[in-house]
């Protein structure tokens, strides 16, 4: 690279077909409402994000469309955090550690997310009952207590999940 040219010169524009352009316009239910998200109806991935023809993400698809060029290494984040929108004006092109923070950012944790089974001051609780091997109720003994499983202890009490909370009780 010859001095004073960016990195941007040697990026690859993203590009796409006018098929997959057609099955994105096809699949977007698009909102009149104000500030509503365009829902996807189509195929997600596995983590709910809308697919056209196996690896293409539609929220790509929808910022080339409406917005403007995206780098092969840049992701689009969705800033109204709802993944199956395809709404440009909810889009933002943004470099993979920013895409890495707002991803990290909009994750629930604790009691907050849909499938906890255990409120913090239970964690909290754990912690201060597990005194260790010989010390006070074992993991099983609390783990039937609590209704989870021993190995759920073993994971709160060495602070592998619940990690938002000190991890002293």
């Amino acid at each position: 690279m010859s001095e004073g040219t960016s990195d941007l010169t040697q990026r690859v524009e993203v590009k796409f077909t006018p098929k997959q352009e057609q099955k994105f316009l096809d699949r977007v239910v698009f909102n009149d409402i104000s500030g509503a998200c365009w829902d996807w109806s189509g195929a997600t991935t596995k983590d709910g994000h809308p697919r056209i023809e196996g690896r293409h993400r539609a929220a790509r698809i929808s910022y080339t469309r409406y917005v403007g060029m995206l780098y092969e290494d840049q992701r689009v984040i969705h800033t109204c955090r709802n993944k199956r929108c395809c709404k440009p004006q909810h889009l933002k092109a943004v470099s993979v550690a920013e895409a890495a923070r707002h991803s990290a950012e909009g994750r629930l944790a604790g009691e907050h997310h849909g499938r906890s089974k255990l409120t913090e001051a239970q964690v909290q609780a754990i912690r201060q009952l597990y005194k260790g091997r010989n010390k006070g109720p074992s993991q099983a003994l609390i783990a039937q207590m609590v209704g989870i499983t021993q190995t759920q202890v073993s994971k709160i009490v060495r602070n592998e999940c619940w990690r938002h909370l000190d991890g002293k009780g």
